[in-house]
């Protein structure tokens, strides 16, 4: 067997040598890098087309803060024990809700085609929170 200081070794006589790429031309801010040419208020409307039973809209309404709050909850569950039950639980039921909401609408959801969807289902959830969806 090899020890850690012998497979550090065998690692850094490997030759391997990793690089490291700059893209000092993207800006991550910049909602163009994932949505494309598209705009968001495009990305929004098509979205609501397959979300428009009421039951559906309301399960979202619940389900997409429930799973994102679960997200940065995940990480400091590690920080408190038996926390990480919190996250699961919002996580779990968040989606529960989205499926169920689906089942009823009778229409896959849209992530299924592209996944950046579920980037706009928090800007669809925002934008109704706001009375504007």
């Amino acid at each position: 067997m090899v020890g850690r200081a012998s497979a550090a070794k065998l690692f850094a006589n490997s030759g391997f040598r990793p690089t490291v790429t700059k893209f000092p031309h993207l800006d991550m801010s910049d909602p163009h890098l994932i949505l494309g040419d598209t705009p968001v208020q495009e990305w929004i409307d098509r979205y609501e087309q397959s979300h428009k039973h009421p039951v559906n809209r309301t399960f979202h309404a619940l389900g997409i803060p429930m799973i994102a709050i679960s997200l940065p909850l995940f990480l400091v569950a590690p920080l408190f024990r038996g926390f990480w039950k919190i996250p699961l639980s919002l996580f779990t039921v968040g989606w529960i809700f989205q499926f169920a909401g689906h089942a009823v609408e009778g229409k896959p959801p849209e992530f299924f085609k592209d996944w950046r969807f579920l980037l706009v289902g928090v800007r669809w959830w925002w934008h109704k929170i706001q009375g504007r969806a």
